[in-house]
């Protein structure tokens, strides 16, 4: 197996720490060889090492890195004689001795240690890791073993992998479980995932035990011996026992020389008591003179060799005291914080301990009874297998039953008001969508087997099912003809349904598995933050208009651009209505003002209210035409290999005269700002709301806001600066007919007039892809009451990295919903919604019973406790809160967010349903190859014969 680039980036940066201390490293072991340990590394560090020695001296009195005699209390001994009778009894680097008690705790903590094999998406095997169970089902291991949640949901961990000529080994595979925990942290190059609690035969893991994570410094200093419990290769179990010396001790490493191997990524590094004191994750390899590495024959190493054949020189680890704290930084949610408490919990560790008689013990034993302390008053005792007894008082001070002290509960218990189980949170389930993807992976045209829910009656259920994706679905009789083996009804207990995939979804697996099928949207933007520009929450005197489509968004958009003397500066995804373009066009020519145009290449089709709109490209040729010298425009560098976003430039912002500026959900097409507005009467505001979109809009009076968003519109101006969109439109999907909701007949009819404010307000502007996750994901996890979010959809990713980014956004909905929180959601109809889409917001834990759907909402707002609101661009998906280019503003103001909020209730209680159409998953695409195919489909669409739109441009 050729060496990953992650893992030679990880070596180069271990090799450098290593070189640049050399002059330090030699120093310090030669004096530990002396036996001066004071000088062996930094006093401080010693002494810590001297009082953890204290401690823990009569845990294991026959290990030889312990005293061999009682050593006072500090308080009666000063340290010279202390260091002198340390130096003089331990045999550092000479005396590789044990006795059984040492061997019996390597063996208990090697109960704890499990090969870890990772899969990735489709089931493919991705490589091998070591891993620990440090909590009650709760693994550690490195980052660069898993990455990713979506690669941990697919892989498992097998303990009791051993090899052995007189013993059976007793192998246990269980799941790992990322939904429920996954903390990773790249730099220090650490991973926590949850495991299942039950093994792949539905045993309880709970016989397996953990390794405490000690956070305290003093475990391990300069010329002192680790221990080192490993699966190299993807092997058998191993232990690199004793001659492992600590080479140097780092800020957040130690460097040692070890006998590991590739599949030892992420193996615990144990101290002679058998603390961990490194989760070890790279090694230093030997170079000749000319800086080649070597294999272990001498001879310079080639990648093709594997990792296997390098030969090391010396291995680094992260030390445990500097990756718990980092983990408790990284650990932001309620369930996080409380899981990982139960790895790090102190009340576990051993100050005081007696010897005990460990002859009727197993490894095993031993560790399971070290979990179940006896406690008697404010005394706990473990038997690991000596007896521990840990002083409790201040810790513990419930009553349990019969007078004695009550644990603590480490996770807070949740409202009886839930959602249904996950498939990702049903072990037996995901142990059998593994086994039907290694069953079902030759069958042609599969593309994807994954967890998902049955419909019934056009509706979700609770019934979980194996989702087979496949390219075309078959007739039973097709299938014979053709000879092609029919998927069965059921496998392993649990119903299979096989579904057609939709056009996006094909296109989407034909990307991800490195298919020449989609090469018009990029899958790695290359869009850079500017380094000159920045996006500071502003707290300053302005005048604010925020107002709602359809009845007043174009009223507010003619008065803003009428009032323009000098310049406007806009980026827009789609501009096409006729109303807009004359106003911006006379308005401009009058002043001999000017514009600057940013806007995503092609055509938004459709009928009804956008049929007398025109495309983007002869919107361009007719305010060129007016405007001649005075208009600048650039195509957005979107959707093609290299482009700066992945598929949409779907900003909807225009900056007048840098000292205001107008920014919405919707773009300037017919159907978002309707030329009819404000209605007349009753009978118009019901047409407008009957047949046009609901947007909310703000315009804002303020130079520093204006001028921030100028700066970003320009720079995505420069930035894509030369770039031509090729002449072939993407693809077209053409759309069902439209799903009536029979409450619209009905339904009460009510307008918003616009709230002005004239005075402070707080605002934080948001950017795709500059900051949106890292606001919005704390506007959702501080909510304290209720959340409201409306926006045109909620829509699955299958790009793994959307784990640790867009997903954890719903993630963070669905457990304020689990806390009892009133949480509404409500979404765009019409055209329906594709199953996939409903079954990702369930699994991920969202109460379908509080999503409602509504015809023509294309909103993208949240409201949190009646106090802070986002408006602007963003749809929920990976690209939309990620990669493409979106803008939004997160109001902290009760003013604002109360009167958006009684318009969200409004919409909620008189223009919204329960249930949606579910669209079938078979494709119905016309591909465009030409201006002619488009002029036919955009006349077929005008005429009314079909509807449609532009796949990956679902906007509107």
């Amino acid at each position: 197996m050729k060496i990953s680039d992650r893992a030679m980036l990880l070596t180069s940066a271990a090799e450098a720490r290593y070189a640049e201390r050399a002059g330090i490293r030699v120093k310090r072991l030669q004096e530990a060889d002396k036996g001066n340990i004071w000088a062996a590394d930094d006093p401080e560090r010693v002494a810590k090492r001297l009082a953890h020695v204290r401690t823990t001296e009569r845990a294991v009195t026959a290990s030889t890195l312990m005293l061999t005699e009682h050593v006072p209390p500090l308080d009666e001994i000063d340290a010279d004689t202390l260091v002198a009778q340390l130096a003089q009894e331990r045999a550092i680097g000479r005396d590789d001795l044990v006795t059984p008690q040492f061997l019996r705790l390597a063996l208990a903590a090697a109960h704890c240690v499990g090969r870890i094999t990772v899969r990735g998406p489709s089931g493919v095997l991705l490589g091998y890791g070591t891993g620990m169970l440090v909590g009650p089902s709760i693994l550690l291991t490195n980052h660069h073993v898993l990455e990713r949640a979506a690669d941990a949901a697919q892989s498992e961990v097998t303990f009791g992998f051993e090899a052995s000529t007189t013993l059976v080994s007793e192998e246990r595979v269980f799941r790992l479980t990322p939904q429920k925990l996954f903390i990773t942290d790249e730099a220090l190059d650490f991973t926590f995932v949850a495991v299942s609690p039950t093994d792949s035969r539905g045993v309880p893991g709970t016989d397996l035990g953990y390794i405490c994570l000690n956070p305290q410094e003093g475990k391990a200093i300069n010329g002192e011996f680790v221990n080192v419990i490993q699966h190299p290769n993807g092997g058998p179990k191993m232990f690199a026992l004793r001659e492992n010396r600590i080479v140097d001790v780092l800020t957040n490493y130690l460097h040692y020389v070890a006998d590991t191997a590739p599949g030892s990524s992420g193996a615990p590094v144990f101290n002679d008591q058998f603390e961990m004191v490194a989760l070890h994750h790279s090694g230093v390899p030997e170079r000749d003179s000319q800086g080649r590495i070597l294999n272990r024959d001498g001879q310079p190493w080639t990648s093709d060799q594997g990792e296997a054949r390098v030969q090391w020189k010396a291995n680094e680890g992260v030390r445990v005291s500097v990756l718990v704290e980092r983990a408790k930084e990284l650990a932001r949610t309620i369930e996080e914080q409380a899981q990982l408490a139960q790895a790090l919990d102190l009340s576990r560790a051993v100050p005081q301990l007696e010897a005990a008689d460990p002859s009727q013990q197993t490894a095993s034993d031993a560790v399971a009874s070290a979990q179940r302390p006896s406690i008697k008053g404010d005394v706990a005792t473990w038997t690991i297998p000596l007896s521990v007894s840990v002083s409790l008082s201040g810790i513990f001070n419930r009553e349990g039953p019969s007078g004695s002290t009550a644990l603590p509960a480490m996770t807070p218990a949740l409202p009886s008001r839930t959602s249904a189980l996950s498939p990702e949170m049903s072990p037996e389930l995901m142990r059998a969508v593994g086994r039907a993807r290694d069953v079902f992976r030759t069958i042609p045209g599969l593309l994807l087997v994954r967890a998902g829910w049955q419909f019934t009656d056009g509706w979700i259920t609770d019934q979980a099912v194996i989702v087979a994706i496949v390219e075309e679905k078959k007739t039973t009789a097709s299938l014979l003809e053709q000879g092609l083996p029919k998927l069965p009804s059921t496998f392993d207990g649990f119903p299979v349904d096989v579904r057609q995939a939709s056009a996006e979804e094909f296109y989407e697996l034909s990307r991800l598995n490195g298919s020449e099928a989609f090469t018009e949207r990029t899958a790695n933007p290359t869009y850079k933050k500017p380094p000159h520009l920045s996006l500071p929450r502003v707290k300053e005197h302005m005048k604010v208009s925020v107002h709602v489509s359809p009845e007043q968004g174009w009223p507010v958009l003619d008065a803003f651009l009428q009032e323009t003397n000098r310049k406007l500066t806009i980026a827009m995804y789609d501009f096409g209505a006729p109303h807009i373009i004359d106003a911006i066009a006379k308005r401009l020519e009058a002043q001999s003002a000017q514009l600057q145009l940013v806007m995503q290449y092609g055509a938004s089709v459709g009928t009804g209210t956008k049929a007398g709109d025109s495309d983007d490209a002869d919107t361009v040729r007719t305010l060129k035409g007016v405007l001649g010298d005075d208009f600048e425009m650039q195509w957005a560098n979107v959707g093609q290999t290299g482009s700066l976003w992945a598929s949409a430039y779907h900003i909807k912002v225009a900056v007048r005269d840098s000292s205001a500026f107008w920014l919405s959900s919707g773009n300037w097409q017919s159907s978002n700002q309707a030329p009819d507005a404000p209605p007349a009467d009753q009978a118009s505001a019901k047409a407008l709301l009957t047949n046009y979109n609901r947007e909310w809009h703000v315009v804002i009076d303020n130079p520093t806001l204006a001028g921030i968003f100028e700066s970003y519109i320009q720079y995505d101006f420069a930035q894509s600066s030369g770039f031509v969109p090729k002449g072939a439109e993407l693809a077209y999907e053409l759309l069902p007919p439209l799903d009536p909701d029979p409450r619209e007949a009905s339904a009460e009819i009510r307008t918003f007039d616009p709230l002005e404010i004239d005075r402070e307000v707080d605002v934080q502007p948001v950017l795709t892809p500059d900051n949106y996750v890292q606001v919005v994901l704390p506007l959702i996890e501080g909510a304290k009451s209720r959340i409201y979010l409306q926006n045109q959809y909620i829509n699955e990713s299958l790009d793994p990295r959307a784990e640790q980014t867009y997903i954890q956004l719903l993630k963070a909905i669905a457990r304020k919903q689990r806390e009892g929180l009133d949480v509404r959601i409500i979404l765009r109809a019409e055209n329906g919604v594709e199953a996939r889409h409903i079954e990702f917001m369930k699994t991920h834990g969202i109460d379908m019973g509080r999503v409602r759907w509504r015809n023509r909402t294309h909103t993208k707002g949240i409201i949190v406790d009646s106090a802070r609101v986002l408006l602007g661009s963003h749809n929920w998906s990976y690209d939309g809160t990620v990669l493409n280019r979106d803008a939004s503003l997160l109001f902290y103001d009760v003013e604002i967010a109360r009167y958006l909020e009684s318009i969200f209730i409004y919409d909620w209680e008189s223009w919204s349903r329960s249930t949606v159409y579910v669209r079938p998953g078979k494709p119905k695409v016309q591909e465009i190859a030409s201006p002619e195919e488009l002029a036919e489909l955009k006349a077929a669409v005008y005429q009314g014969e079909i509807r449609a739109r532009r796949l990956f441009h679902p906007d509107d």
